[in-house]
């Protein structure tokens, strides 16, 4: 019987993938590849030339193989002009994940934060550096961090005011707020353990 040279082809490659699979994770690539997959010499293209080292490596041979890897985390947020710094202590009655920078935004829905009241520019709020959906925002009454958390909305954690929304004073609705160790859970009980302010870029 005849084989094409196509098929002589398919068959080595799948012998060649066969073996490599065999090998098992003692040659696991545990990062994200940079280079087109296959390059396993790093010349910038795939070839037999790959199929073969994989094969020799496969089953035992002595082979020098890179794959050009590298970090899939993206960097960490810094701290922008404007920004918020919140720090968390260890004990505090919160999510450690609140910690963070927040970065000064004039464009937030209001379907990302609480109901609003008064006068308060709505769009004013800070958004968490992290991409995540942790907010400070200010409803009105005083300024509250919180995210929504699935079909429940938004859910408040810590608060920079007690009580109603009687005569709050001008200072409560601005900036000037978020410059606290202050915090306040839903009933106007102190939090022990969160303090805000200003972010050095």
């Amino acid at each position: 019987m005849k084989y094409s040279s196509r098929t002589r082809i398919t068959d080595v490659l799948l012998a060649v993938l066969v073996a490599a699979g065999a090998a098992g994770p003692a040659y696991a690539q545990t990062c994200a590849l940079l280079e087109e997959c296959g390059d396993v010499d790093s010349s910038g293209s795939v070839s037999s030339s790959d199929a073969l080292k994989v094969l020799k490596k496969a089953v035992g041979q002595p082979q020098v193989m890179a794959c050009g890897c590298g970090e899939t985390e993206p960097p960490p947020p810094v701290c922008q002009a404007g920004g918020i710094k919140v720090s968390v202590a260890p004990e505090a009655p919160v999510p450690a994940d609140i910690e963070g920078l927040y970065a000064e935004a004039f464009d937030c829905a209001e379907s990302e934060g609480g109901s609003t009241f008064g006068e308060v520019n709505s769009a004013h709020c800070y958004r968490k550096a992290d991409g995540s959906s942790w907010r400070l925002w200010n409803t009105g009454c005083g300024w509250e961090i919180g995210r929504v958390e699935g079909c429940d909305g938004w859910a408040r954690y810590a608060r920079t005011y007690a009580g109603n929304c009687g005569a709050i004073p001008a200072e409560q609705l601005d900036e000037r707020a978020l410059t606290t160790d202050s915090y306040k859970n839903n009933s106007g009980d102190p939090i022990v353990g969160i303090q805000s302010g200003p972010c050095t870029p």
